[in-house]
């Protein structure tokens, strides 16, 4: 009788063991395989946005006795005088460029407002910065900016207590407020935002500008990072963290929280096979005395336990993986928001089924060589 054959047919006769020692790799299985989905739809999702929206480079002054911030990113203290900004011009020099996407160039200073109430205004090209940020929503719609008119910070628009249409005086000039920015939970909604030429008329700033934020592709922002603090001796560069990045992160935390608990529960799955297992060769000690007298050797007993166990880890692994592909359809859309088809690699069904194989195999070490230091004689009295 093959070894194989004799591993398969003590299984058969204590299936209802076997099934429990195959339940705990088995949800060591299924968790490593929804961890690992969830991940993968999240890295796929990620990398999808990365790939849209390109990696968001600031230029701005060297940071001299900077006061006013915007974005991270602080300002000169005398905006009105014209010192600490950097020329416009730059801003054509980087769009010649094959590798930029978009440049948003901006004017961050602080202006009157109504009953001289100070606000933070902010000159931009409205139409590079929705290009910038597709996550900004205007309630009116507006796209563009024309001289004289005005976009508020949702903030900003409680506490002036204006609606759209309404006219905002700025230092003794008159903006009517075209749009207000939906609520984005940061300084953005406290800020008032110009046409770029009239801010820079306003603060006597003419062809000046604070800050440019360039979007490029990606995978090229720390190179051209480097490249960009060579254009001028008096301006300084960053990539900017934006909340995909912060995405990034989490995601990288997560996925070395997944691996461990992955690994806490594939240990748990090995001690109640080993358990399992040691187990069922206590309770064989007859039958194993029996084999002995046959002629089998210890080889052919410690085969007979490792056939068991791999048995049972691959029915493990296989359905182990089924049970995670199942449990992540539900999982993915609840942990991430992310709708759609789940990310499945059917590479991961060929490693799980190695692991619980490898995990099966060190669990069965023990007991097989408990096995094989049975002696034959006081084995054959157990039956």
């Amino acid at each position: 009788m093959k070894l194989w054959t004799i591993a398969l047919k003590n299984i058969k006769v204590r299936s209802v063991r076997m099934a429990f020692t195959m339940l705990g790799v088995l949800i060591g299985a299924a968790t490593a395989v929804t961890l690992f989905t969830i991940t993968a739809t999240i890295e796929r999702d990620l990398e999808e946005q990365f790939q849209q929206r390109g990696a968001t480079i600031v230029i701005f002054p060297k940071r001299e006795g900077f006061s006013i911030s915007y974005g991270g990113i602080t300002t000169g203290e005398k905006v009105s005088s014209g010192e600490q900004l950097i020329d416009q011009e730059i801003v054509g020099n980087l769009a010649q460029r094959e590798q930029v996407i978009t440049t948003a160039p901006k004017l961050v200073a602080a202006v009157n407002g109504t009953e001289a109430n100070q606000m933070l205004g902010v000159g931009i090209d409205l139409v590079s910065e929705l290009e910038l940020k597709p996550n900004w929503k205007i309630d009116s719609g507006v796209s563009n900016l024309q001289s004289g008119e005005l976009l508020l910070g949702f903030q900003l628009k409680e506490q002036l207590g204006v609606e759209v249409g309404q006219l905002v005086t700025v230092e003794a000039e008159k903006f009517k407020v075209v749009g207000v920015l939906e609520e984005t939970g940061t300084e953005e909604d406290r800020l008032a935002y110009f046409q770029l030429e009239d801010l820079q008329q306003l603060t006597q700033n003419l062809g000046k500008i604070s800050l440019i934020e360039v979007m490029v592709p990606w995978e090229r922002g720390p190179e051209l990072l480097r490249e960009f603090e060579d254009i001028h001796a008096g301006i300084e560069t960053a990539l900017v963290q934006d909340a995909t990045q912060g995405r990034a992160e989490l995601l990288q935390r997560f996925g070395q929280f997944a691996s461990g608990l992955t690994a806490v529960v594939m240990s748990i799955g090995a001690m109640i096979m080993g358990t399992s297992i040691l187990a069922s060769v206590r309770e064989r000690t007859g039958e194993i005395g029996v084999l002995r007298a046959m002629g089998y050797r210890k080889i052919h007993i410690a085969k007979i336990i490792f056939f068991e166990a791999t048995i049972i880890s691959i029915l493990a692994g296989f359905g182990g993986f089924l049970a995670g592909l199942g449990i992540s359809a539900v999982a993915v859309p609840l942990v991430t928001g992310i709708t759609g088809a789940t990310h499945i690699n059917p590479i991961v069904g060929f490693w799980t089924i190695i692991l619980t194989m490898a995990v099966g195999l060190m669990a069965s070490v023990y007991p097989a060589m408990r096995a094989t230091q049975l002696d034959p004689v006081e084995a054959l009295r157990h039956i």
